[in-house]
């Protein structure tokens, strides 16, 4: 088991990671409680650790630390250059001419969740974003990140990343095991933004009753959410330029 922690200001996180066989298996939350448990399956221990690579990577970006056991490596602080060690860069011969000011619309207070004292945050682009009497700003002030709202939003964050992390690995072992995709399946997930992301590019196959497949294709990003819901055929979810083998 492997531990990270979080502590600035008033967040006090942790985030604890373990590979059993196949399977990863996730504990986060506030430092102090239990947290919450999540299980996720990778098909074999090859592609497992791949993952739990890609998740460490991911978490120390993000400014997690790792503490205790074998794997933990002591970071050592890194020291202030001494005066005179090193020579000051030149300034700037002239100075870059600033970009002229674009009016950016304000956000009403219901498209926001409430940080108090005039500030409200949201999620864009899967970051979060920090607004003031409706107005966006460069960032997120250090005392709102630290706050309850903030830290319910990058909770959300995390989990909305790891539900699309979790699409593409199901089309991609669809892929993989060049099966047909039942129209149900389709139908059922394609309204999900994360679902429709990782299924975009991939080339449909109309395959009847038997087994046998239409002489026509498409990408499934040209159909509509509509046309997906209604549509009669059974399909064969594949990679933009594969080929479907005989």
């Amino acid at each position: 088991m492997r531990r990270f922690e979080f502590v600035e200001g008033s967040s006090s996180k942790f985030w604890q990671v373990e590979r059993k066989g196949s399977t990863l298996v996730v504990h986060f939350g506030r430092i102090g409680t239990s947290g919450q448990m999540q299980e996720k399956s990778h098909g074999s221990e090859a592609a497992a650790e791949t993952a739990l690579d890609k998740l460490i990577r991911e978490k120390t970006g993000k400014g997690y630390v790792e503490v205790g056991g074998d794997e933990a490596e002591a970071e050592a602080p890194a020291k202030a250059p001494k005066k005179g060690d090193a020579k000051e860069a030149p300034k700037a011969a002239a100075a870059v001419p600033k970009a002229p000011k674009v009016e950016v619309a304000k956000k009403s207070a219901k498209e926001l969740v409430d940080a108090g004292k005039g500030y409200g945050l949201a999620i864009e682009g899967g970051k979060l974003v920090c607004y003031k009497d409706g107005r966006p700003l460069a960032s997120v002030p250090k005392p709102i990140k630290e706050g309850e709202a903030a830290e319910r939003l990058l909770a959300a964050i995390e989990m909305l990343d790891a539900h699309a992390r979790s699409c593409v690995e199901t089309v991609e072992s669809w892929m993989l095991r060049s099966l047909a995709t039942p129209r149900g399946v389709l139908e059922a997930v394609f309204r999900d933004e994360a679902w429709r992301a990782a299924l975009e590019h991939a080339v449909v196959i109309p395959v009847d009753g038997k087994g046998k497949a239409a002489d026509v294709v498409g990408l499934l990003r040209e159909a509509s959410i509509r046309s997906v819901a209604s549509a009669w055929w059974t399909s064969t979810a594949r990679p933009s330029g594969s080929t479907r083998r005989a």
